[in-house]
């Protein structure tokens, strides 16, 4: 049975959809969600952070199911998304967001059919035009966050997140539940408590003094080695990065022997991108990874079909993710 009452279906105002790599089977699930909330009389909308719905993927070719929505649903999607596709839209405003497809506009679904999602690109834009939706009259806004666009998906003024675990990551079961865990470990960090305010717009360090330094740089991006060379030199307590942090942060964090002691602080796990071995390398030597706004996931989503053409055994792999996250739900979207 589709565990509606579980993800919270019946009572969050939105929810963002991730996947733990392209093809993982988000549009599949998109597709469930959206159904099972609009059966609770629901009044949903639906967005992208990149494109989805197209028929082949861009990047690796292969056929892709549709993003279909309902009769009344409203959508979010730039100029040429809602041409594209086979269902019918009224436009009801603009959002001043701009695309290369055109500007992203706010539409409600007149035919029933298949769309295909572009929608902003940024934090601050998805938040405006999450608003926009609820203002048209929205209840419960459905984000996609496409893999390549994660770190948007992150910080788009959701209250959950269900991640999507599928077989296109590898032909190894083990290997898919590793990242599955890797990327479940950075979307729950632990809330960072007790810093001072405001948030910084680029990297900085608190002292052990509790002094702030500013790093004089506009990102960590980059510059992994200069924010690390600031940490050690102000004996940091504390360095946030409001940005991305790239798996060199951590490295460079380790190899200065900055990171005994040390919190990290960034805005959530959805901006932060190394690999289980420079995570467990940084904490290993005694680094704290913390969020300021930690990304509560509602459930797991699995797809043990991958587009390549094999199938993994979906019972075990069932069995296995609900002994990695036993307090969740666990989903198939289409056998549920």
């Amino acid at each position: 049975m589709f565990p509606t009452t579980e993800l919270g279906l019946d009572r969050l105002a939105s929810l963002v959809v991730v996947g733990i790599v392209k093809n993982a089977g988000k549009t599949v699930t998109i597709g469930r969600l959206l159904r099972e909330t609009a059966a609770l009389g629901r009044r949903v909308a639906v967005l992208s952070t990149g494109m989805d719905g197209e028929r082949r993927d861009a990047v690796f070719g292969h056929a892709k199911p549709p993003v279909v929505v309902q009769e009344g649903m409203w959508v979010a999607c730039a100029a040429a998304g809602l041409a594209s596709g086979s269902a019918d839209f009224e436009v009801i405003a603009g959002t001043g967001v701009t695309t290369p497809f055109g500007e992203v506009q706010i539409a409600r679904t007149i035919r029933a059919g298949g769309v295909t999602l572009i929608g902003p690109r940024t934090v601050s834009q998805m938040g405006r035009v999450i608003r926009s939706l609820r203002t048209a009259g929205a209840d419960f806004v459905l984000v996609d966050g496409s893999i390549d666009r994660r770190s948007v998906a992150g910080g788009a003024s959701t209250e959950a997140a269900i991640l999507v675990v599928g077989a296109a990551w590898s032909r190894d079961l083990s290997a898919v539940l590793t990242e599955a865990k890797r990327v479940l470990t950075l979307l729950r960090l632990p809330r960072a408590e007790g810093l001072p305010t405001p948030w910084p717009e680029r990297p900085d360090v608190l002292t052990v003094e509790g002094r702030r330094v500013d790093a004089g740089l506009e990102t960590a991006l980059g510059h992994e080695r200069a924010l690390a060379a600031v940490a050690v030199r102000e004996e940091a307590a504390v360095v946030r990065c409001p940005g991305a942090a790239a798996g060199a942060l951590l490295t460079a964090l380790v190899e200065k022997r900055a990171a005994e002691g040390l919190r990290l602080v960034v805005e959530n796990g959805a901006r932060v991108f190394a690999s289980e071995k420079e995570i467990e390398r940084f904490r290993s030597a005694g680094g704290r990874l913390e969020a300021r706004t930690p990304i509560r996931v509602a459930g797991v989503a699995l797809n043990p079909y991958s587009p390549e053409g094999f199938w993994l055994p979906a019972d075990e792999m069932r069995e296995r993710l609900e002994a990695l996250v036993p307090n969740l739900p666990v989903f198939d979207a289409i056998r549920d």
